[in-house]
C-alpha cells in the first residue's frame, strides 16, 4: 500500500492489522507511534487517521478473536473487534483495564494465554485477556525497555536494546545475544520492528539484520556478505 510519506514516523515501529468488515470491505490498521491509520485495502484510501498524543502503540496480538492493542505504561490497552455486525468496526475500542507495552500469544501447557510486557521489563500472562493476577516475572533488569515481543516455536522471544532473550511460559530465560558495550545511550527503539516466522526470528538491530534459530544467531543482512565492501 502506497501512502504519503508524512503518514509515517520511521523512528517508531510500524505494526499492521488486517481484517474484513461485515460489509465486505477489506481493511488494514497501521499502528505507528501515536497514530492509528485505517486504510481501505480495496481502493487504497484512508478511512481514518487518529492520533493519541500520549499513547504510543506497541506490538498487537490476536487472541480469542479480538485484537489487543498495547499503548504503553500510562494509557490502558484496548481490545479491537474488526466487524461488530453493524458493517463497521467496533464503535469504541474496549479498555481491558491494564497497561501494556507489547502483546504476544503463547501456549502454557494446556492453556492458550495472552502475554503482555509492562513497566519496562515485567511480563505476565492471562488466560482470557481480562484476568492478569498470575505471577509476574522480570525480563532482564530495568536498564532497558522491551522493544518487541515475539513468539517462536512455543517460546517468547523478547527483544531489548541490550539483545534478545528467549523465555518459556514459566519465565525461565536465556540470553541469545548480549552486547558487551550496552550502555544507557543505546537507542530506546533498538530492536523494534523485529519479526518471527515459523522456526525463525528476524532481529532488526542497528548492527544489521540477524536471524535467530533456537540458540543460534547469524547475520543475514547484505552487509554480512564477505563481498559486500568490494561490491
Amino acid at each position: 500500500i502506497s501512502l504519503a510519506g508524512n503518514f509515517w514516523n520511521l523512528a517508531q515501529p510500524v505494526f499492521a492489522i488486517k481484517g474484513q468488515q461485515p460489509n465486505g470491505t477489506n481493511v488494514v490498521y497501521f499502528l505507528n507511534g501515536t497514530r492509528r491509520i485505517k486504510v481501505n485495502r480495496d481502493n487504497n484510501t484512508v478511512i481514518e487517521n487518529i492520533t493519541t498524543a500520549t499513547a504510543a502503540y506497541g506490538r498487537p496480538a490476536l487472541f480469542e478473536g479480538s485484537w489487543y492493542l498495547a499503548r504503553g505504561d500510562v494509557i490502558n490497552a484496548v481490545r479491537l473487534v474488526i466487524g461488530n455486525g453493524a458493517g463497521v468496526d467496533e464503535a469504541a475500542l474496549v479498555s481491558i483495564g491494564v497497561t501494556a507495552n507489547h502483546f504476544a500469544t503463547i501456549q502454557d501447557e494446556s492453556t492458550a494465554k495472552l502475554a503482555r510486557v509492562r513497566v519496562q521489563n515485567v511480563m505476565d500472562l492471562s488466560p482470557d485477556g481480562t484476568d492478569w493476577t498470575g505471577a509476574d516475572f522480570e525480563i532482564g533488569d530495568t536498564s532497558f525497555y522491551v522493544t518487541d515481543l515475539l513468539e517462536s516455536q512455543g517460546e517468547l522471544v523478547v527483544i531489548r536494546p541490550d539483545g534478545p532473550r528467549r523465555f518459556d511460559p514459566s519465565g525461565v530465560s536465556l540470553p541469545i545475544q548480549k552486547f558487551v558495550s550496552a550502555n544507557q545511550q543505546t537507542s530506546v527503539n533498538e530492536g523494534a520492528n523485529s519479526y518471527s516466522h515459523g522456526t525463525f526470528v528476524y532481529w532488526v538491530s542497528l548492527s544489521g539484520l540477524w536471524r535467530i534459530a533456537s540458540d543460534y544467531i547469524v547475520p543475514v543482512g547484505f552487509e554480512a556478505d564477505p563481498q559486500f565492501f568490494s561490491t
